[in-house]
């Protein structure tokens, strides 16, 4: 009957999901890369910061767009393209009309006209003489010399030497978009893939089947917009990126079911072309959420202050790099993503304030249970906070496990942590079927179910509170948070090792650290800070909160300078993956002894994970970079700092990563490496290797025989040496 009730349950899931996929949340992708105007409704509005400008720099949403090509639209209106004038012709005719107004001004000349009126001819010689003696004999003088045509001796135009035209040499007319006979031809498929791509999916000047919503980085003049508002732009669209490695994160998936369905930047200002006149309950909540997240920043420092927005309103955008990434090394980065720890806080600080305002009412208190009233109004006040922090998936999670626990005590029962759980991870998996492939929803169970069983294990060890002492309570608290701390690690540790490849050493030092900072100063003064907003006094408590903030970075910042606090962990099959997650599901949800039987799967797959090979070449899909694995490097054949190359290094367990002019000469000796300048090749693992890096001759390309040719320039084709010389 299990085994029956189990398969009817993963059937109905698979059915879900694929109706979930094709029907409710299908939106058509941006296929290509194009330059277009687009006009749309403004759902989102995030400002991030820019590593490369070095300042915050914006992101739009826009949803209900239409796209137009590009000048065939002005102020949503469509325009129609008027042919070019022949201006050459107009000038043609407006040099024959000058010139013969010119002559009739010439013919009739009168001496007391003014010295600006009168023309002037191309010499000073050529005048009229006799009315130049005429003048002079009458004793006009002034009017002889005003009717003489005087020009300005003309310039003595010095030539330019010539230059000597420069030879065309072979090596710059391979660079030229020209086939040279014995040299790799160009490959024209590739060369006008954009321009065939910008004429595709078009009807007439608007794009047929655009996404449902794009996502815009924006660099121009924001202008003033809001959300919904309706607002028109030039913008480069294009696919989402591909992910730097198999099995990595993938942006186009994780967007497809937003209904996100391309991205790409503003490339003119933002104008817009209807303000927003009709309301909405999630519009009006975005836009608190910017209002709140600006007066945080306003008045505070900016690394303490963004920490602040994110820990309270969500976001980690603004956070500069530097702090992201310490906090990251010292595993405090799950302080400031929204989750279990801050909705259990906030819920707490919710019910208990709830209850001890009730309680000052006599009345209340005797003719109602103010218990219930205080759980009720907690329930409404924890759901508006999910919104505020834009309904993280953590933050689901904890909402649902919290508002079973207060209905519990609504209809006077005894909550179960174990149902709640699984209550609410079937909710999100109903809502959202591809949250089972997203890194917080596994990480956020991983952490409570671990928790959940300590507490289980542990429950016989608790003594009541009214018999413990002072420093005994102390001491249990700290124990608690260490015991949590190591729960946490473990469980988590898997989905760390598969997904970020590192491991953090000292996050129980960190975490016993920083979590009663958070706990009793940042978090109570952060929500304080939000009921005294509306008054306009919260800096009171925006202070205390940005002195915690900075102590917890400070903590970050020791513990991520111990020596070995970070370890880089090689990636592990996903056959390994499976079997300790397996395991620890196994482990963790039976409750009787045969729950150990988990931990041999757990064994197996950590064996498996510590066998994984490592890839001894790898090449990027669109053939911009290569490398191979040699002597514990990772060795690339250009030089590059892209983000990609840390991936790849990050993959194979190594903190850095090479290029081939960082090898010894041994290594280029026990390589057989010979590069020029356009190729190089090598012998990896008795195999011979000629790398591309420009155009080459296909004589010198075939010379030697190679079992790979990696051909690193797109824009010429490839070459197969045996077809060459079967024709030769």
């Amino acid at each position: 009957m299990l085994l029956i009730t189990a398969i009817t349950i993963f059937l109905a899931g698979f059915l879900w999901t694929k109706f979930y996929t094709e029907t409710i949340s299908y939106t058509p992708k941006i296929e290509h890369k194009f330059y277009a105007t687009t006009i749309g409704k403004v759902d989102e509005i995030n400002s991030f910061y820019n590593p490369i400008l070095k300042r915050n720099s914006y992101q739009i949403t826009l949803k209900d767009i239409t796209i137009y090509k590009a000048g065939s639209i002005a102020d949503g209106v469509l325009i129609k393209k008027e042919k070019p004038r022949k201006v050459k012709k107009i000038k043609k005719k407006m040099k024959k009309k000058t010139s013969k107004k010119n002559k009739k001004s010439s013919d009739n000349k009168h001496s007391g006209l003014p010295r600006h009126d009168v023309p002037r001819n191309d010499d000073v010689e050529n005048y009229d003489t006799e009315l130049l003696s005429s003048s002079l004999r009458g004793g006009n003088a002034d009017v002889a010399i005003q009717n003489t045509k005087v020009k300005k001796p003309k310039k003595k135009h010095t030539r330019k030497p010539k230059i000597p035209k420069r030879k065309k040499l072979t090596k710059t007319i391979i660079k030229n978009y020209l086939n040279v006979p014995g040299y790799q031809e160009i490959d024209r498929e590739f060369l006008t893939i954009d321009y065939k791509s910008q004429n595709k999916n078009w009807l007439g000047n608007r794009y047929i089947n655009p996404p449902k919503k794009v996502i815009l980085s924006v660099n121009t003049k924001m202008n003033n917009i809001k959300i919904g508002d309706v607002i028109q732009t030039r913008v480069v669209l294009e696919p989402f990126s591909k992910p730097y490695i198999q099995g990595g994160y993938d942006k186009s998936f994780d967007n497809y079911f937003k209904g996100i369905g391309g991205t790409g930047f503003a490339a003119s200002d933002l104008k817009i072309l209807k303000a927003r006149n009709e309301n909405s309950f999630l519009q009006d909540i975005k836009i608190l959420r910017q209002k709140i997240a600006k007066k945080i920043l306003d008045q505070t420092d900016h690394n303490e202050g963004t920490i602040a927005a994110a820990l309270l309103v969500g976001g980690q955008n603004l956070i500069p790099p530097d702090i992201m990434q310490i906090l990251r090394l010292s595993g405090l980065a799950h302080l400031i993503s929204i989750s279990g720890l801050h909705f259990t806080l906030a819920a707490g600080i919710f019910f208990f304030s709830i209850r001890f305002l009730l309680s000052l009412n006599q009345y209340l208190v005797l003719n109602y249970d103010i218990k219930k009233i205080a759980a009720a109004i907690a329930i409404f006040a924890g759901f508006f906070y999910l919104l505020l922090a834009d309904t993280p998936i953590p933050a689901i999670r904890a909402f649902i496990i919290i508002s079973l626990i207060f209905t519990a005590i609504l209809l006077d029962l005894k909550p179960d942590t174990f149902r709640s759980t699984a209550f609410a991870a079937l909710a999100i998996l109903i809502w959202s079927p591809n949250a089972i492939f997203s890194v917080s929803f596994q990480l956020s169970f991983a952490a409570i179910l671990s928790l959940i069983v300590l507490a289980d294990l542990t429950k016989k060890y608790q003594i009541g509170s009214s018999q413990r002492p002072i420093y005994f309570k102390f001491l249990f608290y700290v124990l608690g948070i260490i015991l949590s701390s190591i729960a946490a690690t473990i469980a988590t540790t898997p989905f760390s090792i598969y997904h970020f490849n590192n491991f953090i050493s000292f996050g129980v030092l960190a975490n016993l650290l920083a979590i009663p900072l958070a706990s009793f100063i940042t978090m109570p003064f952060g929500f304080l800070s939000l009921i005294l907003m509306p008054f306009g006094i919260e800096k009171f408590a925006l202070i205390p909160m940005q002195i915690s903030i900075g102590w917890i970075i400070d903590i970050a910042g020791y513990v991520a300078e111990i020596p070995n606090s970070y370890l880089t962990v090689k990636s592990i099959s996903p056959l390994s993956f499976g079997l300790i997650i397996f395991g620890g599901l196994w482990l963790m949800l039976w409750q009787k002894n045969w729950r150990l039987l988990g931990i041999i799967p757990i064994i197996f797959g950590i064996y498996l994970g510590y066998k994984t090979p490592i890839p001894k070449i790898l090449i990027d899909e669109e053939r911009k970079l290569f490398a191979f694995y040699y002597n514990k490097k990772l060795i690339f054949a250009k030089p590059t700092k892209s983000k990609q190359a840390s991936v790849w290094a990050k993959r194979l367990g190594l903190d850095e990563f090479y290029n081939l002019e960082d090898l010894s000469e041994e290594e280029k000796k026990d390589l057989q490496m010979n590069c020029g300048e356009n190729f190089c090749e090598l012998k990896l693992e008795e195999k011979n290797i000629l790398i591309l890096k420009g155009r080459n001759k296909i004589s010198e390309i075939c010379l030697n025989q190679h079992d790979f040719i990696i051909n690193l320039n797109k824009k010429y084709k490839a070459i197969n040496c045996k077809d060459t010389l079967q024709n030769r």
